[in-house]
């Protein structure tokens, strides 16, 4: 997360925030062995060393007093997540219970699985929602991993609330909303196209899902 105290930009501003990080890094990325410079919709991407991030700007305004919802234009919402990172984060930690290893495992095969771009890539906190939500019924590993699968497998049946939504957006589907800020539906952040024929596999055979991680 990228704290910005420029207070030459207007606070929602972010598209013209990404082009100038994306500049500056690009100005002296040779220098630095930064590579694969790019603008996402929410972020600025790179790798170093052969790791890839995201910055993520947001105002330190913002920042350090997130907005409510209902005073920001619909149209910019989708943005408060970025400021509600650490609430993000927060939720998590406190939620996710004995699971820090299936959190674990499903990133680290969402980070060596070759997607056809980033837009197909399912964002981390999905992933750790899912299984945060799924955990609840589960009485081991190997159960919370098929309910995960499964689930995203039939995208189109999953509707996942920690608390109810803010906007109509209950009728959407796939829905995971967003327990910082109920405005945002987390799953219709990228493209299941690819998630969803993962899932196709490993639902009904978990081996070839830690067979693929292990290669």
């Amino acid at each position: 997360l990228l704290v910005i105290n420029d207070a030459r930009y207007a606070w929602d501003d972010h598209e013209r925030w990404l082009t100038s990080i994306r500049k500056e890094l690009q100005s002296f990325a040779t220098h630095q062995g930064w590579r694969n410079i790019k603008n996402t919709r929410f972020a600025v991407q790179f790798s170093l060393a052969g790791v890839e991030f995201d910055l993520l700007p947001v105002s330190r305004q913002t920042w350090e007093s997130p907005p409510q919802p209902q005073s920001i234009p619909l149209a910019r919402r989708e943005w408060l997540s970025v400021a509600c990172a650490r609430q993000q984060v927060e939720f998590v930690k406190k939620h996710k219970g004995n699971h820090t290893g299936t959190i674990r495992l499903l990133k680290r095969w969402a980070s060596q699985h070759q997607w056809c771009d980033y837009k197909h890539k399912p964002k981390s906190y999905l992933i750790e929602l899912l299984v945060i939500y799924f955990a609840r019924s589960s009485s081991n590993v190997e159960e919370l991993l098929r309910k995960f699968w499964k689930a995203v497998k039939k995208p189109h049946t999953l509707d996942v609330r920690f608390v109810e939504p803010i906007e109509d957006i209950s009728r959407a589907r796939p829905l995971v909303v967003d327990p910082a800020n109920p405005t945002n539906n987390v799953a219709a952040s990228f493209d299941w196209t690819e998630f969803q024929r993962a899932a196709s596999r490993y639902a009904n055979n978990l081996q070839a899902f830690l067979d693929d991680i292990q290669t």
